[in-house]
C-alpha cells in the first residue's frame, strides 16, 4: 500500500472510477511489467477503502433500524 497516496478523501463515486481506471490499465499491461504490481496494490488499496466504507454504512442502517435493547437478567439484593 502507498503510504503517500490517500484514498479516504475520495468520494465513493471517485473510488469506482479510480477502480474502473486501475483495472483497465492491468488488462492492457503485460504481467511480467513491473508497473503491473503497482498498479494492482494501487487497486487493491481503493477496493480496500470502498468495501470498509460499505461495511460501515450498512452497519449505521443496521443500528437505526434496531435500537438498543436492554435484557434484565435479575435484580441483586
Amino acid at each position: 500500500m502507498n503510504p503517500l497516496i490517500d484514498f479516504t478523501n475520495k468520494t465513493t463515486d471517485e473510488l469506482m472510477e479510480l477502480n474502473k481506471t486501475y483495472t483497465q490499465k492491468l488488462y492492457n499491461l503485460n504481467g511480467n511489467n513491473p508497473l503491473y504490481y503497482q498498479i494492482l496494490d494501487l487497486r487493491d488499496a481503493v477496493q480496500l477503502e470502498y468495501h470498509e466504507r460499505m461495511q460501515m454504512q450498512l452497519h449505521k442502517e443496521k443500528l437505526k433500524q434496531k435500537p438498543e435493547q436492554t435484557i434484565e437478567i435479575g435484580e441483586i439484593s
